[in-house]
């Protein structure tokens, strides 16, 4: 991996992924009446925002819904596109939705320990799911609910790829042997595409389970069912494997 790929990025971190917004607690006339220059004093309280506080308090009022699937930064293709789990995907299975994994995408800690591994949420990743549930609700989901709803998703599909390499691990300290770079490995890359890959369709079914838990909003759920159900081989077995997830997780940690 090339040592400066970060550098060609704009990398924000997000202090509390799993935020959701109180909409009772929102005036968004304030904001939409407002010069974005003008954004700033006004969402001080008592002091200044980090930088991804003011991400997260600006940017869901730039969601436009129905929008044309993003452009694939060309450095993460490039630089960081692997054969790992979780590794950021080209979007080839037109017209189908693009995945999960080209919206957003996860650096396990066996390869990018230690500065670079975790969760990467993409800026045009969130922006366009948001738009698609926008879309797919006939905007009656609020702008900023679509928002949380976009990077809940996206962070807890990832975040299933990471518990994937946490159960490899624990299996490495106890047999020692390298099971995530071989085995792990092997099994994905031999699925991968098909509707065989259950990581894939269990990283949907997770995410959609964990942000209903969060938001618990029938619109939502239901535009990211529709886009789950359009989505390449493999993510698009959410919907089947709702009902019977335990079952299915079980399986894939057997299987694996």
């Amino acid at each position: 991996m090339a040592p400066h790929w970060h550098e060609d990025l704009m990398i924000v971190p997000v202090t509390d992924p799993e935020k959701v917004t109180d909409l009772n607690a929102l005036e968004f006339q304030n904001y939409g009446d407002r010069h974005p220059a003008q954004w700033t004093e006004f969402l001080k309280v008592d002091s200044e925002l980090a930088d991804g506080d003011m991400f997260e308090a600006i940017a869901p009022y730039q969601v436009e819904p129905g929008e044309h699937s993003p452009e694939f930064p060309n450095v993460v293709a490039e630089v960081l596109g692997r054969s790992h789990v979780g590794a950021p995907l080209p979007y080839v299975h037109r017209p189908k939705m693009p995945p999960p994994d080209y919206l957003a995408f996860y650096l396990p800690f066996h390869y990018y320990h230690p500065d670079w591994w975790g969760v990467y949420l993409l800026y045009e990743g969130i922006f366009w799911l948001a738009g698609q549930i926008l879309a797919r609700s006939n905007n009656r989901v609020a702008v900023r609910r679509a928002f949380d709803a976009a990077r809940l998703f996206l962070y807890y599909h990832e975040a299933l790829h990471h518990k994937t390499e946490c159960f490899a691990i624990q299996l490495e300290l106890t047999h020692r042997k390298a099971f995530f770079k071989t085995g792990f490995e092997r099994y994905y890359q031999r699925t991968l595409g098909s509707d065989d890959c259950l990581e894939e369709g269990l990283g949907n079914t997770s995410a959609q389970r964990d942000s209903w838990d969060k938001l618990s909003d029938q619109k939502v759920d239901s535009a990211l069912a529709q886009y789950i159900d359009q989505s390449p081989p493999g993510y698009s077995q959410d919907n089947a494997y709702r009902s019977r997830f335990l079952r299915v997780r079980c399986g894939f940690a057997e299987d694996n």
